[in-house]
């Protein structure tokens, strides 16, 4: 959302020796305004950037081919050795931009741009007067989908659903609360935020947790919560797998599987160091140090996984 008169805001800053020039656009015609607000409030959909710098030398000349084509075998490495460069100057500026909007104006619905988007892959060259530069290629980037390895629990559609499918057209379900936590998990993980995603898993298997072992009928699960919510105790989520699971089935997650406990173990020292000092990591029984990175993830994912399947 922008605030002001509608026309673009441009705005100049240096990466290296590259000049980079941001601008925002708003949508034209889209624009409100409340009665006693000064100034229109527009849409802004679009973030361009320009990156210029003074090369040494210019791209060689198109030569003519008889027939009438044009061969560009000399120009192409030209323009493709230079390229990264640019590519890694407009990225800088633009995650700039994204973070600031985000984090600072509280706009959230704004993704950072990875360094191999095709946004980036197949730019407008211009010489010093502005006029167009045929680069004699255009690239284009086909990044890695999200989940095509079945990871993270994605679930590929196949024959077999088009049932359910066509049930849950005619009457929805609403996802349950540790659900729509742990889709966020999987996209933070996806997004490549890893201190969001350790967040994320570690809630919603608390959530979890709490709602299948203290969530059902019965006069336990109120007076726990009102005690919970007093102050009054506090427990493990650990340790509420352990007591509640002995209650319910008359055996331990633990002794059921043994690494996905662990693992489930590690998730939380891992969501502890992240909320006391903001470090993905956790140490292990021997006091040794680890880097929670996508592997790490990955396995505590299928062990919550397991956690779930075993306590539903």
């Amino acid at each position: 959302m922008l605030r002001g008169d509608g026309k673009p805001r441009s705005y100049s800053t240096k990466k290296g020796d590259f000049d980079v020039t941001l601008t925002i656009a708003p949508v034209e015609g889209a624009r409100s305004k409340k009665k006693r607000e000064r100034l229109w409030t527009y849409i802004a959909d679009e973030l361009s950037v320009s990156v210029a710098r003074d090369e040494p030398t210019g791209p060689p000349d198109i030569l003519a081919v008889p027939g009438g084509g044009r061969d560009f075998t000399s120009r192409v490495p030209y323009f493709d050795s230079r390229l990264p460069g640019y590519r890694r100057a407009a990225l800088d500026v633009l995650d700039g931009a994204i973070l600031f909007l985000k984090y600072e104006l509280h706009q959230p619905l704004l993704r950072n741009i990875g360094e191999h988007s095709d946004q980036l892959s197949g730019p407008v060259w211009t010489d010093d007067q502005g006029q167009e530069i045929d680069p004699g290629v255009r690239t284009f980037v086909l990044g890695v989908v999200s989940g095509e390895r079945s990871e993270f629990g994605v679930v590929k559609f196949e024959a077999k659903h088009d049932k359910p499918f066509g049930a849950a057209l005619t009457k929805s379900r609403s996802p349950k609360l540790y659900e729509e936590i742990l889709s966020d998990a999987q996209a933070a993980v996806f997004d490549g935020n890893v201190r969001r995603a350790v967040l994320e898993l570690a809630i919603a298997c608390e959530v979890f947790v709490k709602h299948t072992f203290l969530g059902g009928g019965g006069d336990t699960a109120p007076v726990y919560e009102a005690l919970e919510d007093k102050g009054k105790l506090s427990a493990r989520v650990l340790d509420l797998i352990e007591v509640g699971g002995t209650a319910r089935f008359g055996k331990t997650f633990r002794l059921v599987d043994k690494d996905a406990y662990t693992d489930i173990d590690h998730l939380f020292r891992a969501r502890n160091k992240i909320a006391h000092r903001g470090e993905a990591a956790f140490r292990d029984d021997a006091g040794r140090l680890h880097t929670v990175d996508s592997k790490v993830l990955a396995r505590w994912w299928r062990s919550t996984q397991r956690l779930f399947e075993w306590a539903d």
